[in-house]
């Protein structure tokens, strides 16, 4: 009788560590990389002009098997360093962090005008928060992109 109550306990005890052990065939999320203008992803540097002409086009998210996949919103944080002088005269450098939220692939209108005349050298611009649906209908999360103007 105690042999088969051991060997009842045992099978209890495989079978209730077997339950919570995490499946071998998992699928993982895939990468998805965020594409400046559809062309540029990482750490970018561009002319003023290169980005004024840009930044009119939409943000692009793949993984490496060149899937695309659907932007639904991301951020920006704008640097726009300036110099200007103190009260003695002496000139400074001085930086104006700006934050900005957008639904969709584009940057809207307003933001691409006060671009248009306010993006100078040495001004730098961080897309981050990228947030994107694949064809599952599920909200992933894609790389960051963060562009200096040269």
């Amino acid at each position: 009788m105690r042999f088969f109550t051991t060997l009842l306990m045992l099978a209890f005890g495989f079978a209730f560590l077997t339950a919570f052990m995490p499946d071998g065939n998992k699928k993982r999320l895939p990468k998805v990389k965020s594409y400046f203008a559809c062309k540029q992803h990482g750490n970018i540097m561009l002319t003023a002009d290169q980005f004024l002409k840009y930044i009119n086009q939409p943000f692009c998210a793949k993984d490496s098997l060149d899937t695309m996949y659907r932007i639904i919103g991301f951020d920006m944080v704008y640097a726009e360093t300036g110099l200007y002088q103190d009260s003695t005269g002496l000139p400074i450098k001085h930086t104006d962090y700006t934050f900005a939220s957008f639904s969709g692939n584009k940057i809207d209108q307003n933001w691409i005008r006060l671009f248009g005349e306010h993006a100078y050298k040495g001004d730098t611009i961080r897309f981050s928060n990228f947030r994107v649906k694949d064809n599952l209908r599920r909200t992933l999360r894609s790389s960051n992109i963060e562009l200096v103007i040269r």
